[in-house]
């Protein structure tokens, strides 16, 4: 089984992001769009995974929520993975970072005490919106940052955490909950 651990985000995010996919699709180069029900933060992708060890992940990851308290959100600009100069995914970033990068490392600490591999690459808060498919030039990539600078839509409380299953079908990827973890109510 192909597995990460996300958080699903707010429907009023997910319909702002939609919105402005829709007002700037058609003037950008081709890229690969992620359907409006596939936008999720990932915290910690593990890859392929036995099937019995999902288990022991949910126990892991469940701890690890458990000892961190919810927060909010909200979407905070937009940005390119490697760089805007040779973009090759464009995402919007999420802030504040702390809670989310503290999230992110609680989880993966917990995954490493139980003997669970994961991709470890550095943890940058983000939603991929697309995945460039050819060269985005400058003036691309600014429309992309401005047409993302201020989405109108309001911050959302993260209160769990969500292990899931990933399909690659021809049609994209299919994601499938397998486990809802809660953070600790606290704030």
């Amino acid at each position: 089984m192909r597995l990460f651990v996300a958080i699903e985000i707010s429907a009023g995010l997910r319909n702002a992001v939609e919105l402005r996919v829709e007002s700037i699709r058609g003037m950008l180069p081709a890229a690969s769009w992620l359907k409006p029900e596939a936008l999720h933060l990932t915290l910690a992708f593990l890859g392929e995974q036995a099937e019995e060890s999902v288990g022991v992940i949910a126990t892991a990851l469940a701890g690890a929520a458990a000892s961190r308290a919810s927060f909010f959100v909200q979407s905070a600009g937009a940005g390119f993975f490697p760089h805007h100069r040779s973009p090759r995914v464009a995402w919007i970033a999420l802030e504040p970072a702390e809670p989310l990068s503290g999230l992110a490392l609680s989880l993966r600490e917990a995954l490493g005490l139980a003997e669970i591999r994961f991709d470890a690459k550095r943890f940058v808060p983000h939603l991929t919106v697309c995945r460039i498919r050819s060269r985005w030039k400058q003036e691309d990539t600014g429309a992309f940052m401005h047409a993302f600078e201020d989405l109108d839509a309001a911050p959302f409380e993260v209160c769990e955490i969500v292990l899931f299953s990933s399909e690659l079908r021809q049609s994209g990827a299919v994601h499938t909950i397998l486990h809802r973890l809660p953070l600790s109510s606290g704030h």
